[in-house]
């Protein structure tokens, strides 16, 4: 009942944002009373707390389904990414708006792991590239993951940018092309193209 609590609220919770939802509106939803619900979860920041750590498992078994291919580094990097850019697609800004309002610290913990993440699994594609000689033998992995995640999360809070007549998709599209194309090796390259050759 616990796992069906959580994620009923969760999908609540996305469709109609954290502070519209109620606890009233969930058990209507499942069929039970409020107090099934607080039998599990004491109060409602524990339960948004609970969903949003639910949120996070989800995008982490995501982007661990994609490294289990073992796929080479380029191929990796773009499905990542596009999995990223999925993500983002998912993410209504009233609901991100609405966490970061009324539950600021559950915001703000969500935003880091995934923000860690990022960084984590960039960094290790960028070892995994190198050491397969598809990305430049000369890159500091750190360092570049960094300016990845910095880049990728500032294209999605819209900082800085003088380009609102495009869409978010179009933006990360060419940024992925501008990152790989930063840190391909000859060979990076040529299996690039050959990716680009094969789509059009």
């Amino acid at each position: 009942m616990k796992e069906k609590i959580l994620k009923t609220a969760t999908d609540l919770f996305l469709s109609f944002g954290f502070k519209n939802v109620t606890m009233d509106v969930i058990a209507q939803n499942l069929g039970i009373s409020k107090k099934t619900i607080y039998t599990y979860y004491t109060n409602k920041n524990e339960l948004v707390s609970s969903c949003t750590q639910y949120l996070f498992y989800q995008i982490s078994q995501g982007v661990n389904t994609i490294l289990e291919q073992n796929l080479n580094a380029i191929d990796e990097m773009i499905a990542i990414h596009q999995f990223i850019i999925n993500s983002l697609r998912e993410e209504k800004a009233s609901i991100q708006y609405q966490l970061n309002r009324y539950y600021p610290s559950v915001y703000k913990s969500l935003k880091e792991k995934k923000s860690e993440k990022m960084l984590v699994v960039i960094q290790k594609n960028l070892e995994k590239g190198m050491e397969a000689g598809y990305y430049r033998e000369d890159l500091n992995p750190k360092i570049v993951a960094e300016f990845y995640r910095t880049l990728i999360e500032g294209i999605r809070n819209n900082e800085n940018l003088l380009i609102d007549h495009l869409s978010i998709n179009t933006i990360i599209n060419n940024f992925l092309d501008y990152h790989l194309r930063a840190i391909v090796s000859p060979l990076g390259l040529k299996h690039l193209k050959s990716l680009k050759t094969s789509n059009s």
